[in-house]
């Protein structure tokens, strides 16, 4: 008969202090994953990173909407929306929705300052409001999104390629030779535009896979660079700046430019949610100054709202609101 010989076996043990607040990672395996890192999250905050923090409580602001399309601020006055068909804004007053215009197509739409006008586009309308009196602008191609630069009004459309200029100072002049101007972007896939953006003093003209920047101020100097004919925006309103860096939705995740380079892809730790996206739906972005908040959809028409702290580089989850626009 055989008969095992027991010995007592030496052995180490550790404390293990996780800090379950420094970000989400459902791009990585199990095993792989940081001290504190989660494979899942809502409602966090890197408030107090790296220590765990639920969000702040938000707050409603205005009345509902009933179709909304568009949102944009007058000179920091006003809180202007398109609803369906109609151009509004946020009387603080009165507390309710003033028209500015009726009748528009509804359609997402893009809304700027430029020079005492505000300026609402939605592919078919091309609006202004003065602070008083709307009207339309006949001089304008038909455009899905509005920038400025240098006191010039630059207009894009899905449709095609151009990149619309106006002259100097003027919201309804793209005609006039030799001072209002327009350029065909092309690239290798002939696509439309995908998003406009004024970034560090230029222009930079997004298209699904590809990523163009126009520098200088006028006809006798304007010149287009091609950044990538790889990388490209799929969502407008996934552009923002924060603190001089500028973000985006790209068809791999999301990316931060800061000139010079290619745009770096930053969303490996939340890949689970970049793999589950739909891009038959426009995701939305805004910043409050520290963080990248992006609503991104996913299948089955679902959406997350994605949080990326620039200072810590963590990424947080926080729930599935479904954001129209920041």
């Amino acid at each position: 008969m055989f008969k095992p010989k027991l010995r007592q076996l030496p052995y180490k043990s550790r404390i293990v202090v996780a800090y379950p607040g420094m970000g989400l990672n459902n791009g990585a395996p199990v095993l792989d994953l940081k001290d504190g890192e989660l494979t899942e999250v809502q409602n966090g905050y890197s408030g107090a990173y790296p220590s765990f923090e639920v969000r702040p409580p938000r707050s409603n602001y205005a009345t509902a909407l009933t179709t909304p399309k568009g949102m944009g601020k007058r000179q920091d006055d006003y809180l202007v929306v398109q609803d369906g068909t109609a151009w509004k804004k946020w009387n603080t007053t009165s507390e309710e929705w003033d028209s500015l215009a009726s009748e528009l197509t509804s359609a997402d739409c893009d809304i700027i300052d430029f020079m005492d006008k505000t300026i609402l586009v939605n592919g078919t309308d091309k609006k202004y409001w003065d602070g008083s009196a709307s009207g339309d602008i006949s001089d304008m191609p038909a455009s899905h999104f509005l920038a400025v630069h240098r006191n010039r009004l630059y207009t894009a459309n899905t449709g095609n390629q151009n990149l619309n200029i106006s002259a100097l100072r003027k919201y309804d002049d793209f005609s006039t030779a030799g001072d209002a101007a327009t350029i065909v972007v092309e690239t290798r896939d002939g696509g439309g535009c995908t998003g406009l953006v004024q970034y560090r003093d230029h222009i930079i003209f997004f298209k699904a896979t590809a990523m163009l920047e126009l520098f200088g101020t006028n006809p006798n100097n304007w010149q287009m660079q091609v950044a990538s004919e790889q990388i490209g925006c799929i969502s407008h309103r996934s552009i923002v700046e924060v603190n001089g860096i500028l973000y985006f939705l790209s068809n791999e995740g999301v990316r931060a430019y800061g000139g010079g380079s290619d745009p770096e892809l930053i969303s490996f730790n939340v890949q689970g949610y970049i793999d589950d996206m739909d891009r038959t739906r426009r995701a939305a972005a805004g910043t409050d100054g520290r963080r990248y908040y992006i609503s991104l959809p996913v299948s089955n028409d679902g959406n997350v709202l994605l949080v990326y702290d620039t200072l810590t580089k963590t990424w947080m989850a926080e729930d599935d609101t479904a954001i129209i626009a920041f």
